[in-house]
């Protein structure tokens, strides 16, 4: 009878439960990776998410069609992704490392973590310099405008 209560509670016998939320789980990450979400840091992606949306609709806004925006600026913000990305890791990494380094004076902790916070500031800016470098080297040229 409890095991009868049991099948009844979970939809079918604890096997074919299993199978089934192993075949959800991997429609679920599918699905996410083509959105680009990254399950391992869900904020990222969505931050990521909001800001593709929102780039998108300023150069649809620019009078670019969908088919333009993919053909061009869309391959690179992937790729700025993706640098943006391992930067964030490497960062991480490094904020780790310095962590756990127990037999460093407090000077030079605070020394080393200011010239990684450097870094990021000048990584954020590369980034944000290459986002720029990429929209004025996809942009489309206007008719009647530019050098003749």
């Amino acid at each position: 009878m409890a095991d009868n209560q049991l099948e009844r509670f979970f939809g079918g016998s604890p096997f074919w439960v299993a199978v089934r939320l192993i075949l959800l789980s991997i429609v679920i990450g599918v699905l996410l990776h083509v959105l680009g979400f990254d399950p391992w840091n869900i904020w990222w992606s969505l931050e990521r998410l909001v800001r593709r949306i929102h780039v998108i609709k300023s150069l649809m806004d620019e009078g670019m069609t969908l088919e333009d925006i993919r053909h061009s600026f869309i391959f690179f913000r992937g790729q700025l992704d993706g640098v943006e990305r391992a930067l964030d890791d490497l960062f991480a990494a490094l904020d780790k490392a310095i962590a756990e380094k127990g037999d460093i004076k407090a000077s030079r902790r605070r020394e080393l973590e200011r010239m990684l916070n450097d870094g990021r500031h000048k990584a954020h800016s590369f980034i944000k310099d290459m986002e720029r470098t990429v929209s004025q080297i996809t942009a489309r040229e206007e008719t009647g405008k530019g050098d003749r």
